[in-house]
């Protein structure tokens, strides 16, 4: 699972990190944090980075992202579970200013 980020603006360049056939960035899983297994909940942290496709060849990451998930049994005998899903998003790199404007709609 991942966001879609499909209008980031990157060094003055508009970067869709989710319609890969246009090549102008990826998501790429990095590894895994932690992974944790427990009478309570189990899950996983992880990190992801958002690499931008620049026009010269070259790649850049503009974005990590740690993804912490953990899946809960609420009782023995039920037939559910609850995720619970955590996204930190951060700028990579040295940056001047950072921000974020999301939209999001259920």
């Amino acid at each position: 699972m991942w966001n879609p980020w499909t209008h980031v603006r990157f060094e003055n360049e508009v970067v869709d990190f989710w319609n890969l056939k246009d090549r102008k960035g990826t998501v790429r899983f990095s590894g895994f944090n932690a992974v944790e297994n427990g009478s309570v909940y189990a899950g996983f942290s992880a990190l992801h980075e958002h690499i931008v496709f620049k026009k010269d060849g070259t790649e850049k990451t503009a974005i990590n992202e740690v993804q912490t998930v953990k899946i809960y049994k609420t009782q023995p005998d039920d037939a559910y579970y609850i995720l619970d899903i955590t996204s930190q998003l951060s700028c990579a790199g040295k940056v001047r200013y950072c921000c974020w404007n999301i939209a999001m709609e259920a």
